[in-house]
């Protein structure tokens, strides 16, 4: 990969991520109120449909746990071959970067177990109608606050 094609990323992700900070949190998707806290999984499958349709091409959706029974943590981030990428990690202490976007994998390898793989998207939601229809809403809401600014 090339080094403009991580700018390109870091420059989206990082458009993404101030885009829902700018949601009033009582108007978020419920995942997002904390922001980043809690709020990974769906950040990492809007974030990776934002990609597809700005022509980076699809991303995996990566969840990982951390932790014993009665005190486990799990995050989400999107990786393509090498890249990863990541708009909540520093929901943890130890990181204090917003935005990530790396080919360093030492701290997701090390901190967590993979436990999920797959495609990341919207689309993997249109089987639950319901997460689906706000899903997309909260997209189109944050695509449409990017929009807005440019």
């Amino acid at each position: 990969m090339t080094d403009s094609y991580l700018e390109q990323i870091r420059l989206l992700a990082t458009k993404f991520h101030n885009a829902i900070l700018k949601f009033d949190p009582n108007d978020r998707l419920c995942s997002f109120r904390d922001f980043p806290v809690g709020s990974c999984c769906d950040a990492t499958d809007l974030l990776g449909t934002y990609f597809l349709e700005k022509g980076l091409g699809s991303f995996d959706f990566v969840k990982g746990n951390r932790g014993e029974k009665g005190n486990l943590e799990t995050h989400a981030w999107l990786q393509k071959e090498d890249i990863i990428v990541d708009i909540t990690a520093y929901q943890f202490p130890e990181i204090d970067k917003e935005v990530i976007v790396t080919t360093d994998s030492q701290w997701y390898s090390s901190a967590f177990q993979i436990v999920e793989r797959r495609t990341a998207g919207c689309s993997y939601y249109q089987k639950h109608n319901d997460i689906w229809q706000t899903m997309t809403e909260n997209y189109y809401y944050i695509v449409s606050t990017i929009d807005h600014n440019l």
